[in-house]
């Protein structure tokens, strides 16, 4: 092991651990299954920042974000890019509420259950707290502990599939059906990318003459199979020598 290697290695936790824990909302242990790594990250960075010490709300910065806040808060170490498109995933996804004008500090705060809990601050102290009500209203069922997904959240992916589907249908590939392997895809894709991400992917490839020519028939699963692939086609630079308008599709299956 070389010296750099030593240096960033984990040192442990100290045996009185416990007292210096900050409070965790339990009920997540059901939902990390939807988080992309990042958004894990972003998300344990906005509750240390409000409910760890002890407000419902607070303005966080990029640079905070990436580099962290305080002497022993060294951020995410994400870059800037991979922050927003974390912010952007956690609020489309629920969990997080962001306020604000664009060019400014916005103020995060975490997405409270509509008439069952009240969004208020959360004292600090060094006692264990029950985050979670015993009761949920107003849900068409209760939250169980290591409970995996919601009914909404699917819902609400099954929606955005069908929309990106259909969206990739009109302007790449009319003959394209969605398969299973497809389906999942595209599913694996939401948790990296926002809906309107996604979106400009496909529209960008669609007015690229020669990769519309070269992979225009080649389906679903090609499309979506990399995290990579979607982020190359989402940055494509539209010139006059590649295209900028839509050429003649040739369909093919997914």
């Amino acid at each position: 092991m070389t010296k750099n290697e030593e240096k960033i290695k984990f040192p442990g936790f100290p045996e009185d651990y416990i007292k210096t824990f900050w409070k965790y909302p339990r009920m997540l242990e059901g939902y990390w299954c939807m988080l992309s790594g990042s958004e894990q990250k972003v998300l344990d960075f906005i509750l240390r920042q409000t409910v760890g010490f002890g407000n419902d709300s607070d303005r966080i910065s990029l640079t905070q974000f990436q580099n962290g806040n305080g002497k022993n808060n060294k951020g995410t170490g994400l870059n800037r890019k991979t922050i927003l498109r974390a912010i952007n995933g956690l609020e489309e996804k629920g969990f997080i509420q962001k306020e604000g004008e664009r060019y400014r500090l916005y103020r995060y705060r975490l997405a409270m259950l509509k008439g069952g809990v009240k969004n208020t601050p959360i004292k600090n102290t060094s006692k264990s707290v029950k985050v979670i009500p015993k009761k949920v209203k107003n849900t068409s069922k209760k939250v169980k502990e290591g409970q995996t997904i919601d009914d909404n959240y699917r819902r609400l992916l099954e929606e955005n599939i069908k929309k990106i589907f259909s969206f990739y249908k009109e302007k790449i590939c009319p003959a394209s059906r969605l398969t299973r392997e497809g389906k999942k895809l595209i599913a694996e894709r939401l948790k990296e990318f926002s809906l309107p991400e996604i979106e400009q992917a496909i529209d960008n490839f669609s007015k690229h003459n020669w990769y519309m020519e070269k992979h225009g028939f080649r389906g679903v699963k090609w499309f979506f199979q990399s995290e990579d692939q979607i982020d190359t086609f989402k940055n494509i630079k539209l010139t006059p020598a590649n295209g900028g308008k839509e050429i003649l599709r040739r369909g093919s299956y997914g």
